[in-house]
């Protein structure tokens, strides 16, 4: 959709709003730009925006869609620079609450996303300068497209979330970490799948079997705790040890 089609009155309302702060602070503009995208997106199903964080959320069966705005205000100077980036998040507490119900020590609501320009390759940094009036309903219709174009895609892979899981084998897939990846194995298919998925991964991957013994030998102590950085060894041995 372009944006100067839009003919919804609110739209119109605070596309004049945002254009006419010719001389306000970067943090005002800002965050009446946000809410002006918050309210595009509305019509998308993202009914719920929370201004203090700046984020939009749709609720999708068992996970929840984020598109969150942020800006450096390091960087922003008044009539210079007000920088906008844009994130599309995936979470699910449904998910996170079942795995940490199994005594998974990783289990986190978050499981897939970040900003814009990193979900499609090649991977940049997408960022939009908002600091002139005159082109700055061009550049949020702009920031509204590439949400059309890319975190509504990465979203509706979510959708049929059984099929995207059968797809995992906890290498990099449509940006999901491999913790992210288990948790969802977990949760749709089982402990027993994730050990299958788990073992084959650790055959592709000689180059971790020293540390991947290590774990299993530390994890075979019933008070040891995982520690350090959390490696794919680490979560490996955990998943055989403690599930």
């Amino acid at each position: 959709m372009i944006i100067e089609s839009i003919k919804d009155p609110r739209f119109i309302y605070l596309s004049e709003q945002v254009a006419l702060m010719t001389d306000d602070t970067p943090g005002k503009i800002t965050k009446h730009s946000c809410e002006l995208l918050a309210h595009l997106l509305e019509a998308h199903g993202f009914d719920k925006y929370r201004k203090a964080d700046r984020v939009c959320i749709k609720k999708c069966n068992e996970f929840t869609f984020e598109v969150s705005f942020g800006t450096n205000y390091k960087n922003n100077e008044r009539g210079k620079f007000v920088e906008l980036n844009v994130y599309a998040l995936v979470r699910s507490k449904i998910i996170a609450d079942h795995c940490k119900g199994l005594n998974w020590y990783w289990a986190n609501e978050g499981l897939g996303g970040g900003q814009l320009g990193n979900l499609v390759k090649p991977h940049s940094w997408l960022t939009w300068d908002l600091s002139k009036p005159e082109r700055r309903p061009k550049d949020i219709g702009s920031a509204y497209n590439r949400i059309q174009k890319i975190a509504f895609p990465y979203f509706e892979n979510f959708e049929n979330a059984k099929q995207l899981t059968e797809r995992f084998d906890l290498e990099y897939v449509i940006d999901v970490d491999p913790n992210a990846q288990l948790q969802m194995i977990m949760y749709y298919f089982g402990v027993e799948r994730a050990k299958e998925v788990a073992e084959k991964f650790l055959s592709r991957h000689s180059e971790i079997h020293d540390e991947y013994l290590e774990k299993l030998n530390y994890f075979a102590d019933p008070s040891a705790v995982p520690s350090g950085f959390r490696t794919q060894a680490h979560m490996l041995a955990y998943l055989a040890k403690r599930l």
